[in-house]
């Protein structure tokens, strides 16, 4: 958005802009997400605290640096695993009986660790709930189930091992059990007795072996096996955590402003069109001479003035023009004019003609010169000739004494274009031109010539040093800012004289605003009608109207 050098009209659109777009709707969405949250049940969190113990490195049943460094780590890892569809379906089973139909599931069972930054072996179990008690209860019941599932994990790691020496175990005993059978049975020879006892012994001693391993065994799953306990049970909180309607009103608020203010800068930004007379004249550095309605209904298949009692406003628009010219420098009253837009299409031509009839319903007589010679129309417009035009004249210079041109009106002369010729910018800077400006003011009391697009080609920088000031036509709906102000600069570049702006096309909203807006240009108003002109302005023939 252009806000430099901008005055305090224009800041009072972009303020109207940004309170419609994007205050207003922050607030409507404000409302709409306070009143939402405040409809919405309280919730409770529920938390419970999980020790989590790794066995001890030194074998003494004293933990060390290491070991509780060892158990912070894994206490990430369970924190994880906590939250698990298995656990949460075990903690469901817990519940049953007291919740039915109850899933810890659609409540958001949460687990993290106490504090990364300090490597504590805490997990901490956390649920919210509408209600405070079956919050606690539903975090307790997934602490138990977590630590279940823990203690059976740690007991499947040494379970086939165990598996296996309890069978041998059972094994050996069967062995022993079926010799002490046969030694009370046994009535044979003493060498034989002797054997069944040696047998017996080797049993026995396997035996003690097996079982002495399995002891062995289960100590070392003792030790070696993580443990985890319950370090503060969950109790119903007595506050509730949310909703909160403030903070987020205040956070769609922000969000819809942000985005409001966002989509305002980017329309301006990317249309960079003005939106006043009063933007207008700052970006060009030249007052506005006059602001053209936009015609409507019949008026609008029309393009040149027309004469009668109450004049409409566009008529009026372009006497104002020719008003505020006549007063812009009484010592040296400009004689030639230079018509131009900054791009095709903003209506000079009809600018510069109708400004041609304005000098000549006001008494003055006029040359109306068609300079674009790249997309001339001004034969169209006045039904003249484009044979015997602007070009001939160049190549002649030489008036004969007879004012040139085609006379379509009491005191006004029109000279078309003629014939297109390959390189108009060579022969507008002829010097052949500036001969033929030069004899057309001493026929003439006012000169216009119709210049083509500034920003479209060269002719109209070339043209602009040969009159005495140049009047840039601009539509607000069309034309944009970098483009009035890259017109304003190749004007400037040629040091020619910029005498103003001509906006077309104007969206008047209603007649007392133009009135004003006239008026602060200089023109009168008469009682019960439009500005007043000053001259007594004969009738336009029916050919022009």
């Amino acid at each position: 958005m252009h806000l430099g050098n901008l005055n305090l009209s224009t800041y009072l659109r972009y303020t109207r802009l940004w309170i419609l777009f994007a205050v207003l709707p922050a607030l409507v969405a404000g409302a709409l997400g306070y009143l939402n949250t405040r409809a919405q049940p309280k919730t409770y969190n529920a938390s419970a605290s999980l020790y989590v113990q790794q066995p001890t490195q030194s074998g003494i049943g004293v933990s060390g640096v290491q070991d509780l460094y060892a158990s912070s780590q894994l206490a990430q890892t369970y924190s994880q695993l906590a939250v698990q569809p298995t656990v949460e379906a075990a903690a469901d089973v817990l519940l049953a009986k007291k919740y039915p139909g109850y899933r810890i599931e659609d409540h958001g069972l949460q687990s993290a660790p106490a504090s990364i930054q300090q490597q504590t072996p805490l997990i901490i179990l956390s649920l919210s709930d509408t209600v405070p008690k079956r919050a606690a209860d539903a975090v307790n019941a997934a602490s138990r189930a977590f630590i279940g599932r823990i203690d059976q994990f740690n007991q499947l790691r040494f379970a086939t091992d165990d598996q296996a020496l309890s069978a041998q175990i059972g094994k050996q005993k069967a062995a022993i059990n079926k010799i002490l059978g046969q030694i009370a049975v046994y009535r044979g020879p003493t060498s034989g007795l002797d054997g069944l006892k040696t047998a017996l012994s080797a049993y026995q001693s396997t035996y003690q072996s097996l079982v002495s391993s399995q002891q062995q065994l289960r100590i070392e799953r003792d030790i070696s096996s993580s443990t985890i306990n319950v370090y503060s049970r969950a109790t119903p909180p007595t506050s509730p955590t949310g909703p909160h309607p403030t903070r987020t009103a205040l956070y769609w608020a922000l969000l819809v402003l942000l985005a409001g203010s966002a989509a305002v800068y980017g329309y301006e930004y990317l249309s960079d069109l003005p939106a006043t007379p009063e933007e207008v004249s700052e970006i060009a550095g030249a007052p506005v001479l006059a602001a053209i309605p936009a015609a409507r209904g019949r008026r609008a298949r029309r393009r040149l003035i027309e004469e009668g009692q109450a004049q409409p406003l566009d008529d009026e628009g372009y006497r104002l023009i020719r008003t505020n010219i006549q007063f812009a420098s009484i010592d040296r009253p400009p004689h030639t004019l230079l018509v131009t837009s900054a791009l095709p299409g903003e209506g000079k031509t009809t600018t510069a003609s109708n400004l041609a009839l304005a000098f000549a319903d006001g008494g003055r007589s006029v040359i109306l010169v068609d300079g674009d010679l790249r997309r001339p129309s001004m034969h169209h417009l006045f039904d003249t000739r484009s044979a015997n035009g602007l070009t001939q004249l160049i190549l002649s210079v030489q008036t004969n004494g007879h004012r040139p041109g085609h006379e379509v009106y009491r005191n006004l002369a029109v000279i078309p274009a003629g014939p297109l010729p390959p390189n108009p910018a060579d022969i507008l800077g002829s010097t052949r031109m500036v001969e033929l400006v030069r004899n057309l003011r001493g026929h003439s009391e006012v000169v216009i010539i119709d210049a083509p697009p500034v920003l479209a080609a060269s002719d109209a920088a070339i043209l602009s040093t040969l009159v005495d000031g140049v009047i840039l036509v601009v539509d607000l709906h069309k034309t944009k800012r970098r483009e009035i102000r890259r017109a304003r600069e190749a004007i400037e570049a040629v040091n020619a004289r910029f005498m103003g702006v001509v906006i077309n096309r104007f969206q008047v909203r209603d007649r007392s605003y133009y009135y004003e807006y006239s008026e602060s240009y200089g023109a009168k108003r008469t009682p019960g009608g439009p500005p007043d002109s000053r001259d007594a302005s004969p009738s336009l023939p029916s050919s022009l109207r």
